[in-house]
């Protein structure tokens, strides 16, 4: 096949591949767990929503329900509690941020559920040459 005609194709996969990229959607977002509150004290979740797959996953913080600000999905105040899970908040998003990208890197299809597995260490593991010779 001559040159021309590989470059042509490229181009039109890498097209689009880029579409595809494009109509994907990412959201993280934070939440206080009712559900599960116990002396007003209610644990942080997350949940992780990509083409409209969800997955939840515990931040591993609680919070007195008072204290949670549903619309900036953060603490309120300016309490060293407060700014402390605000700032851990914004580390966990970072991560997964980070796990997504490197993920959509790799893999053609990306969803919720691999992210929150990359995040908390459950992920594939990398095949070495070795283990594909054995094979």
């Amino acid at each position: 096949m001559p040159k021309k005609q590989l470059r042509k194709r490229y181009y039109i996969c890498s097209l689009k591949l880029k579409e595809l990229e494009m109509r994907s959607t990412f959201k993280i977002l934070f939440y206080a767990n009712k559900g599960k509150e116990k002396d007003g004290i209610v644990p942080i979740m997350g949940r992780i929503t990509i083409n409209g797959t969800q997955c939840q996953f515990s931040c591993k913080h609680s919070i007195p329900l008072a204290m949670w600000d549903v619309k900036g999905n953060c603490a309120k105040g300016r309490s060293k509690e407060a700014l402390q899970i605000n700032r851990d908040i914004d580390n966990i998003k970072a991560q997964i941020i980070k796990y997504y990208q490197h993920l959509s890197d790799r893999e053609a299809f990306v969803t919720a559920e691999m992210v929150r597995n990359s995040f908390q260490g459950f992920g594939s593991e990398y095949e070495t040459l070795l283990v594909l010779v054995r094979l």
